[in-house]
């Protein structure tokens, strides 16, 4: 009977007569028999029956009647039925009911019904409900209901699958506070194209503990423009490994202020790559702390085989030398025996001791910061400010060029010339970029060098990759390398104290007494434990004591003059 009423009639039913109808009844109506139903008749049927229609009757419900519907009768909606809700009838639900809407009711709804939620329906719905949207939902929220109604509590409710599950558009609508609210698991979890489609002041925006999170990963999908956006905290919360994982670019993207703000683990975590990547200005930004920690540090290198390159030796195949000028020597890449240091005997011992008397990282510049590049350092030799290192200069002519043919970071007679032997007639400042890598070093910016006969040559700032301090066993065969260079009669360098005793103490026995010295010492590790078998270390160390003994001629005493 029910069935078989006209949609006319039941236009007339009172809502009395609404009330009146069983469950079986309201189930038994048609889509177009609840279509006909008035807007009060419909705010009538009881939660029972409402729940009893077909889903084609909820479908077919005019706007009128959606927006109609009690927060009750929204509740007792059946997933099914919810279901079957078009975007036009859930754009017209009010947002109190549809906050009314139970969790499961809200991930039955039609994606297209998403997409056409308001601002004011988006910022209505409970965390619950924000948190049982499916991940297909997530994506077809508009970036107008996400920007303008999406609360932070709402971001908050977001799990790792839902904020991942977003678009790189919806990503970017996101206002900074609501990017802000983010929890930082639920950082890191965003994929790649996220982070990297973040606008600048978004990124600014970032707290230190989502800058924290950030995934090596994440790190390394930043652009230039988003590195430069990074505050001076933000830059200092990047963890070493996402420093390495950097592009060049975005190394080179960042501010002079965030560079120097960089911790000295930081810094020391750059490749060299990296460091080549950095602008004249955030070079000119680095402390002599940060400089200190560079893995790389430079001199500059003159081409003097005229083949046009700059050639070096790797780290592994390297020196142990205080390139840093700090008292800790360092593994080192190294030039080959084709090219030459340019170096400035700074105390006259005629020898080069440290980087302080070469230009580069360890030049001590006029103010009393560490030089950042070796061009930096030569610059305050151009006495008169024209470009070029010549004659004109003062200092020109104690320029000498360390030429270590034999590789082993002792510089020693005859390996320093000067401008004149090598016929160097300038040097000149006007510099290029470099070509990149040589061996695991960077050839960083470079210039030229003129000769007396016209010909122009090639110099360059070489980043030398470098390890960690030398340890004892290092520093030992340096010493017994440079010990191992002197004779009775000649020093190392020019003006270094010689070990001729004098006929009246045998000073051929203090240049044997010194070699054997040094055979002592190369038989020690960095603990100072024998490197060889116990007993032939004592029987040798027995044997220099005889030696030191055998003579009286040998024998001399330490005196001090007085007045």
């Amino acid at each position: 009977q029910v069935a078989a009423i006209t949609t006319a009639s039941m236009t007339a039913l009172t809502t009395d007569q609404i009330v009146a109808l069983t469950t079986n009844q309201a189930a038994a109506l048609s889509s177009a028999q609840v279509a006909g139903l008035s807007t009060n008749a419909i705010v009538a049927l009881q939660t029972d029956d409402v729940a009893a229609l077909k889903t084609s009757a909820i479908a077919g419900l005019s706007t009128a009647q959606a927006t109609a519907l009690t927060s009750d009768q929204l509740i007792a909606l059946t997933t099914t039925q919810a279901a079957t809700l078009s975007s036009t009838q859930v754009s017209t639900l009010a947002t109190a009911s549809l906050a009314a809407m139970e969790t499961a009711d809200i991930a039955s709804l039609k994606t297209s019904a998403i997409a056409g939620l308001s601002t004011g329906q988006m910022a209505a719905l409970t965390t619950d409900q924000i948190g049982a949207l499916k991940t297909a939902q997530i994506v077809a929220l508009s970036t107008n209901a996400l920007a303008n109604g999406l609360t932070t509590d709402q971001v908050i409710a977001l799990s790792t699958q839902q904020l991942a599950a977003l678009s790189t558009t919806q990503i970017t609508s996101l206002s900074t506070a609501q990017l802000v609210a983010m929890e930082t698991g639920d950082f890191a979890t965003l994929k790649t194209s996220h982070i990297a489609s973040l606008k600048t002041a978004q990124i600014a925006s970032l707290t230190t503990d989502q800058i924290v999170a950030l995934t090596t990963m994440q790190v390394a999908a930043l652009s230039s423009s988003q590195t430069n956006a990074l505050t001076t905290d933000q830059a200092v919360a990047l963890q070493t490994a996402d420093i390495v994982a950097l592009k060049t670019a975005a190394i080179a993207g960042f501010s002079t202020n965030a560079i120097a703000a960089l911790t000295t683990d930081q810094i020391h975590a750059l490749t060299t790559v990296q460091i080549h990547a950095l602008t004249t200005a955030q070079q000119d930004a680095l402390t002599t702390d940060q400089i200190g920690a560079l893995v790389s540090l430079t001199p500059i290198v003159l081409d003097l085989n005229g083949d046009g390159q700059i050639n070096t030796l790797s780290r592994e195949n390297g020196v142990v030398f205080d390139l840093a000028a700090d008292g800790s020597p360092v593994q080192t890449g190294w030039t080959t025996g084709g090219d030459g240091l340019l170096a400035l005997d700074r105390n006259g011992d005629g020898a080069i001791n440290d980087g302080s008397e070469l230009f580069g990282s360890g030049t001590t510049l006029a103010n009393g910061a560490k030089a950042a590049t070796g061009y930096a350092a030569m610059a305050e030799l151009d006495s008169n400010g024209d470009g070029v290192i010549n004659g004109a200069d003062s200092s020109f002519g104690k320029l000498s060029v360390w030429v270590d043919g034999n590789a082993d970071g002792v510089s020693q007679t005859g390996e320093l010339k000067s401008m004149a032997d090598l016929q160097i007639t300038q040097l000149n400042l006007d510099v290029v970029d470099g070509s990149g890598s040589n061996n695991g070093n960077i050839v960083g910016l470079q210039s030229t060098y003129g000769t007396a006969d016209g010909a122009t040559h090639k110099a360059a700032d070489v980043w030398f990759s470098v390890g960690q301090p030398a340890d004892l066993r290092g520093s030992v065969s340096s010493l017994v390398s440079a010990m191992s260079s002197f004779t009775s009669g000649a020093a190392g360098g020019g003006n270094a104290p010689k070990l001729d005793a004098g006929a009246a103490l045998n000073g051929g026995n203090v240049a044997a007494n010194v070699a054997g010295m040094a055979g002592a010492l190369s038989q020690f590790d960095s603990n100072g434990k024998p490197l060889g078998n116990a007993e032939a270390l004592a029987a040798t160390e027995q044997k220099h004591r005889l030696n030191a003994l055998s003579s009286s001629s040998s024998n001399g005493f330490l005196a001090s003059p007085t007045k």
